[in-house]
C-alpha cells in the first residue's frame, strides 16, 4: 500500500470517528469515503451491536486471596535433572502431611508440576516447601497459582476512539497507520481465546489450547489444537470475551465499513487460550509463552508460526515465580517481544507477575490526554504506558473495541468500552508490529523497548498524576515517532530520565507525634527515628484519623511490602501498634502506607528505660446462636468485631451479614482469632451488604467474626447461627467451656479468658496442656496468661475440673499466634 492510499485510509477514520460521536441515537459504522462514480450508489453499512451487561464485568469485583494449594511447581537448578528418587522423597513428605503427592508433568522450562490429592493451607506449604528445598537440585518450589484478567469494563454504548489518536490525548496511531499496518508479523494473544468476529474475519492464524483443566476450560477435554472461547460466566457475571476485546484492539480490520480500527491492522493474532472460568494456572501459562514464542512444549505439536509478540493481558498479585521467569527467559531468547500488563491494583508492580518479571515490557495504564488511569498499577519496574481508560465515568473515556453479545455462550458480534491495563497492553503490542514492518525486521525486544521509552516520553513527557517517587508510571507511547524511528526518518531521542528519588524521611522526635497528612490509595510515607543504646521499650504508633492506613516498621533500612521487622495490618479505622523489647540501639525506619484515601492520621514513636505496657485487648460484642444484631451502622475504613461460642459437635455454621442497598460492607471471619485482611477462614466481598460465609462442620472454639466499611453502610444486620448436635453432660462437672479469645501479648505472651458452667464446690483446677495450673474460685470465668514456646502459631489444650477430682469438663483446643 503507497503512502497516498494510507493517508486516504487515515482519513476516512478520523471522518468515520468525527461522525460517530455526534450520531444518534447510536454509533454510525466507520466507512471508506473513496471517490465512485456518480451513478454508483454506496452500500449502507450495518449499525454494529453493542454488548450490554447489566452491569459491565468487572465493576468492583475483588480477586480471591489463596489460602489453599494442591499443586506446585518445582524448577531445578541451571543444568540439574529431578532426581531418580523424586517420587520417593515426595512419598515421605506426603507421609508427615497426610497426602498423597504425585508428579503430573514436565512443563516447558523443565520444571516439575506436582499434584497434592487434597488442598493443604499455609503451614503444611511451609512445610513442604522446606523439605524439597533440601533437596540440592531444586532451585524453588512455588504455588502453581493463577492469574486473571487484567480489566475492569465499563458500561458500553459511547463512541469515542480517543485511544488512537495524537496530541498528547492516545497513543498517535493514525500518523503510523500513514506507513505501515504491521503486516507480516502476528502478536500472540494469551487470553481467553479465539471467537470469529465480522471485524477480525481473516485476522487470525493457528493457536492453540493450553488450558489443561477441563472444567476451567468448558470444552470437554484438556489441552487440543481449538482455542475457541467457550465464555467464562459465572453466576454473578456475564462472559467477558476478554480475548477478542484485545485482539480487536490490536488487529481489527480498518477502513472496512465495519465497526472499529485495530492499531497493527495488517498484523495477525494468534490466539493462545490460557485464561477459563477459573483464570489461568502458572503451569499452562509458562508453557503457552514458550510455546507462542517458538519452544518447544512437552506433549504439545511444535508452533508453525512463531509470534513475534506476546501479549499478556493478565495478572495476579504474585512476585514473578521462578518458573514464569524462565518461560519468559526462553521467549526473549528466542527473540520474541513479551508486553504484559501492569495490572489493576494501584500497587507497585513489582509485587505482580507477569509485569513484574525481568524483560517483560511491563504496560501501566492511562486515561485521555495522558492522564492516570484510576487504579493502575506502578513503580520503576514500568516499562510504558498506553491508553486503559479513564476507569470512571463519562463511559466514553473508555477503550472500545470488539467483542460479543452472549452471556454465556457467543452469540453474535458487538462492541463494548472496557477499561483496564488489559486495554493498554495490546495498544503497545499493536505498536510493536507496526514498528517491526517499518525497521523490515524483526527488531530483538531491548531495542523495541528502548525505542518506545525513548519516544513516548520526548512526545508526551511522563504521565500526568503519575511521575513522583511513590507514583511512577513512564510516558504514554507515540505510535507515530516510534515508527518513524524505527523506519530511520527520524533519530532516537534521548533517554528518558528515571524516576526522581524519594524524598528524604520525616525525622522523628522521642514521643512526639507527627501528622501524616492526606494520603491517596497506596501512597506512602517514610520516617526515621533514633533509638539510643539502652531501652527497654520501643512503640510506634499510628493513631487513626480517616480511611485505612497501615504502619511497616524495620531496623537499619527502609521498610518495603515484602521486607519488615512488624507490620500490623489490622485494617479500619484502627489504631496500629508496633512494640520492640529492648530495641537495637540506631536507626529505625517507618513506612505509613494508605490502603484507602485517608487522612488525620498521626505517627508517634516513642522508646523509653522503662518495659512497654501490652496494648488493650480489642473491643469485641458477643453474638447468641441465631440471634440477629441490627441496627448497625459502619463508616468507609471502620471494622466491627464479634464473636460467638460454638460448642462441640455443632454443625452448619453460618454467619450472614445483611442490609438495604447503599453503601458496601464487607464480612471476614476466623476461628480462634480476630480476622484481618489477610488472615481469615472466610471473607465474603461481594458489592453491597450481602454477605454470607458458612461452615458445615466447624471445630468448637471462639469464632470472631470482623465487619470492614469498604463504604459507609447503615441499618445492618449480623447473625450468627449453627446446629448443636452434642447431648449436654449429665454429670456435676463443669460444663460449656469456652476460650473467648487468645490475645496475644508482647514477648510471646498469650491472654486466654476461659468461661463455663456449673461444677460441684468453690473452686475448680484450671488444666492447660493437661496439667493443673490454678486453683481458682468456681466463678465461671477465669483468665490464664503463659507464655508460648515459639512465635508464630501454636495450639494449647484447657479442661477446667471439680478441685482435686477428674470430675471435669471436655477438652478443648484454643489455637493462637504467638508475637515478640
Amino acid at each position: 500500500m503507497t503512502s497516498t492510499t494510507r493517508s486516504n485510509t487515515t482519513t476516512a477514520l478520523a471522518v468515520a470517528i468525527t461522525a460517530a460521536l455526534f450520531a444518534a441515537p447510536s454509533y454510525a459504522a466507520m466507512r471508506t469515503p473513496a471517490a465512485k462514480p456518480a451513478t454508483v450508489q454506496k452500500a449502507v453499512a450495518k449499525q454494529p451491536v453493542f454488548a450490554k451487561p447489566a452491569q459491565a464485568y468487572g465493576t468492583n469485583l475483588k480477586a480471591p486471596a489463596d489460602d489453599s494449594y494442591d499443586s506446585f511447581l518445582v524448577s531445578f537448578k541451571k543444568g540439574a535433572k529431578p532426581a531418580a528418587d523424586m517420587q520417593r522423597q515426595l512419598d515421605a513428605i506426603g507421609r508427615t502431611l497426610g497426602a498423597r503427592i504425585s508428579v503430573e508433568r514436565t512443563t516447558a522450562t523443565g520444571a516439575q508440576l506436582i499434584r497434592i490429592d487434597r488442598e493443604i493451607d499455609v503451614v503444611a506449604r511451609r512445610k513442604l516447601e522446606v523439605e524439597l528445598m533440601k533437596h540440592p537440585s531444586i532451585r524453588a518450589v512455588e504455588p502453581n497459582g493463577r492469574l486473571y484478567r487484567a480489566m475492569e469494563p465499563n458500561d458500553p454504548l459511547f463512541v469515542q476512539q480517543w485511544h488512537y489518536k495524537g496530541g498528547g490525548m492516545g497513543i498517535n496511531a493514525t500518523e503510523a497507520w500513514d506507513t505501515v499496518d504491521g503486516s507480516g508479523y502476528i502478536v500472540a494473544v494469551l487470553d481467553t481465546g479465539e471467537l470469529q468476529h465480522e471485524d477480525l474475519a481473516g485476522q487470525f492464524v493457528a493457536g492453540y489450547d493450553f488450558i489443561s483443566d477441563p472444567e476451567n476450560a468448558r470444552d470437554g477435554d484438556g489441552r487440543d489444537a481449538d482455542p475457541s472461547d467457550t465464555g467464562d460466566w459465572d453466576d454473578k457475571y456475564d462472559s467477558s470475551w476478554h480475548g477478542t476485546h484485545v485482539a480487536g484492539t490490536v488487529a481489527a480490520l480498518t477502513n472496512n465499513s465495519t465497526g472499529v480500527a485495530g492499531v497493527a491492522h495488517g498484523a495477525k493474532v494468534q490466539h493462545v487460550r490460557v485464561l477459563g472460568n477459573q483464570g489461568g494456572s502458572f503451569a499452562d501459562i509458562n508453557d503457552a509463552i514458550v510455546w507462542a514464542s517458538g519452544g518447544s512444549v512437552p506433549g504439545v505439536p511444535d508452533n508453525t508460526t512463531p509470534a513475534h509478540i506476546i501479549n499478556l493481558s493478565l495478572g495476579g498479585a504474585t512476585a514473578c515465580p521462578t518458573a514464569m521467569q524462565d518461560a519468559i527467559d526462553i521467549a526473549i531468547e528466542n527473540g520474541t517481544a513479551v508486553i504484559a500488563a501492569a495490572g489493576n491494583s494501584s500497587a507497585n508492580v513489582a509485587g505482580f507477575s507477569p509485569a513484574g518479571c525481568e524483560g517483560v515490557i511491563a504496560v501501566a495504564g492511562t486515561g485521555p490526554n495522558n492522564t492516570k488511569y484510576a487504579s493502575t498499577n506502578f513503580g520503576p519496574g514500568i516499562s510504558v504506558a498506553a491508553p486503559a481508560g479513564s476507569g470512571v465515568v463519562p463511559e466514553e473515556n473508555q477503550v472500545l473495541s470488539t467483542l460479543n453479545t452472549g452471556a454465556e455462550g457467543p452469540e453474535d458480534d458487538a462492541y463494548a468500552w472496557y477499561a483496564g491495563t488489559s486495554m493498554a497492553a495490546p495498544h503497545v503490542a499493536g505498536t510493536a508490529a507496526l514498528m517491526m514492518e517499518a525497521a523490515g525486521e524483526h527488531l530483538p525486544p531491548d531495542e523495541l523497548e528502548m525505542i518506545l521509552q525513548n519516544t513516548g516520553y520526548a512526545a508526551n513527557g511522563n504521565v500526568t498524576g503519575c511521575a513522583t517517587a511513590t507514583l511512577w508510571c513512564a510516558s504514554m507511547i507515540d505510535a507515530g515517532r516510534a515508527v518513524a524511528v524505527a523506519d530511520g526518518s527520524e533519530t532516537l531521542p534521548p533517554t528518558p530520565p528515571p524516576p526522581p528519588p524519594p524524598p528524604p524521611p520525616v525525622v522523628l522526635e522521642n514521643g512526639v507525634a507527627s501528622p501524616v497528612g492526606p494520603l491517596a490509595p497506596n501512597e506512602e510515607r517514610f520516617y526515621t527515628l533514633q533509638v539510643p543504646s539502652g531501652m527497654e521499650s520501643l512503640v510506634f504508633n499510628l493513631a487513626p484519623g480517616t480511611g485505612d492506613s497501615d504502619i511497616y516498621v524495620r531496623y537499619g533500612s527502609a521498610p518495603t511490602a515484602g521486607a519488615y521487622d512488624c507490620r500490623p495490618y489490622t485494617g479500619g479505622t484502627v489504631a496500629e501498634t508496633c512494640t520492640f523489647s529492648n530495641p537495637t540501639a540506631g536507626t529505625w525506619h517507618v513506612r505509613v502506607v494508605a490502603y484507602s484515601t485517608s487522612n488525620g492520621w498521626n505517627l508517634t514513636g516513642t522508646y523509653d528505660n522503662e518495659p512497654p505496657v501490652d496494648p488493650p485487648a480489642p473491643e469485641l460484642t458477643e453474638l447468641e446462636n441465631g440471634v440477629a444484631v441490627t441496627g448497625i451502622n459502619i463508616g468507609t475504613g471502620e471494622e466491627l468485631l464479634y464473636f460467638i461460642d460454638v460448642p462441640a459437635d455443632a454443625t452448619n455454621l453460618s454467619v450472614q451479614l445483611s442490609g438495604a442497598a447503599g453503601g458496601d460492607a464487607d464480612l471476614y471471619v476466623r476461628r480462634g482469632e480476630v480476622p484481618t485482611n489477610s488472615l481469615y477462614d472466610c471473607r465474603s466481598w461481594l458489592v453491597g451488604n450481602n454477605e454470607l460465609c458458612e461452615f458445615p462442620t466447624p471445630a468448637a472454639g471462639q469464632w470472631f467474626v470482623r465487619i470492614n466499611g469498604y463504604a459507609a453502610a447503615t441499618g445492618l444486620s449480623l447473625v450468627a447461627s449453627y446446629e448443636d448436635g452434642g447431648d449436654p453432660p449429665v454429670d456435676n462437672a463443669p460444663q460449656d467451656l469456652v476460650a473467648r479469645y487468645a490475645f496475644a501479648l508482647r514477648g510471646q505472651r498469650i491472654r486466654v479468658p476461659l468461661t463455663w458452667t456449673g461444677g460441684e464446690g468453690e473452686q475448680v483446677d484450671v488444666r492447660f496442656d493437661g496439667e493443673v495450673v490454678a486453683t481458682a474460685a468456681n466463678t465461671g470465668k477465669f483468665t490464664h496468661t503463659f507464655t508460648a514456646a515459639a512465635i508464630g502459631p501454636g495450639s494449647a489444650t484447657y479442661q477446667v475440673c471439680n478441685a482435686g477430682t477428674n470430675e471435669c469438663s471436655a477438652e478443648i483446643t484454643v489455637d493462637y499466634t504467638a508475637r515478640r
